[in-house]
C-alpha cells in the first residue's frame, strides 16, 4: 500500500531507487543480454514494443499496489540499444 514498501519489495529481483517523486526500476548497472523470454530470440529494434510489454507489467504492479494510475517510462532497454533495462515510475 505505500511506496516504501513496494521498493522494498522490488529490491528482492532489481535495483531499485526513489529519486523524489520518481522510482527507478533497474536491471543492473549492464546486461549482456534481454530477460524477455519472449523477445530473447527475435531481432532487436530501436522502437521494440516487446519493451512496452515489461514497461505495462512494472505499470500494473505499480498501481494494484498502490491503487491509483501510475506512469511508468521506458528509460533505457537492451533491445533498444542500451546497456540495460532502466524503466521509471512517477509516483507522486
Amino acid at each position: 500500500g505505500s511506496v516504501e514498501s513496494l521498493v522494498q519489495a522490488y529490491k528482492k529481483n532489481f535495483e531499485v531507487w526513489q529519486d523524489g517523486p520518481l522510482v527507478h526500476i533497474r536491471y543492473g548497472a549492464e546486461n549482456k543480454q534481454c530477460y524477455c523470454p519472449a523477445a530473447r530470440y527475435h531481432p532487436a529494434k530501436p522502437h521494440d514494443v516487446h519493451c512496452e510489454c515489461t514497461r505495462a507489467t512494472h505499470q500494473t504492479v505499480f498501481e494494484t499496489a498502490l491503487e491509483r494510475p501510475i506512469k511508468v517510462e521506458v528509460v533505457e532497454s537492451l533491445r533498444r540499444g542500451g546497456k540495460t533495462c532502466h524503466f521509471v515510475a512517477h509516483v507522486a
